[in-house]
């Protein structure tokens, strides 16, 4: 996970104690009503969907950020760019490009039409650079315009390469 969202873990549950610590000073908890405990849960809850909501969103940025365009001469990755290669070593290729994501905020704009032909979009789910090759799963979604885009999904290198040939 990036240090930001650690610091708004750390900001929310310093916010937690100020509002835990004013509402003892204040003497709220001496009041003896049932909307003690509702405030209690709802700031909890808050947190909770908060927290939540970071780690799906950020689940779903590095998701996006290994997806791979794959083109006949070309692959292109948002974080990388464009890499030229050709059909005998594109998987190695995306594997490389994987295995050296940092996952930064800044990302490079997909060529245009004319510079690149997508063929393929290579949707990793899970990537493991230090495991085997079984440790790549993800889908491919064939770009075809006039019969429609198939999907495939892969578990492991071999069945991407058939899937992209």
């Amino acid at each position: 996970m990036k240090r930001s969202n650690y610091i708004v873990y750390a900001i929310a549950v310093l916010a937690s104690l100020l509002l835990l610590f004013l509402w003892f000073h204040f003497e709220f908890n001496k009041i003896d009503g049932p909307l003690d405990i509702l405030v209690n849960a709802l700031w909890w809850g808050i947190i909770a969907a908060s927290i939540f909501l970071i780690v799906r969103s950020e689940k779903q940025r590095r998701e996006q950020v290994r997806t791979i365009y794959v083109s006949p001469t070309a692959v292109f990755n948002s974080e990388r760019g464009l890499v030229p290669c050709d059909a005998s070593n594109r998987v190695q290729v995306m594997k490389d490009i994987l295995s050296e994501l940092t996952y930064s905020l800044s990302t490079k704009d997909l060529p245009s039409e004319g510079d690149f032909s997508c063929n393929y979009v290579v949707r990793t789910e899970d990537f493991s650079k230090d495991a085997g090759e079984s440790s790549w799963r993800g889908s491919v979604v064939r770009v075809d315009n006039q019969k429609g885009n198939s999907i495939r999904d892969f578990d492991g290198v071999t069945e991407l390469s058939s899937a992209l040939s």
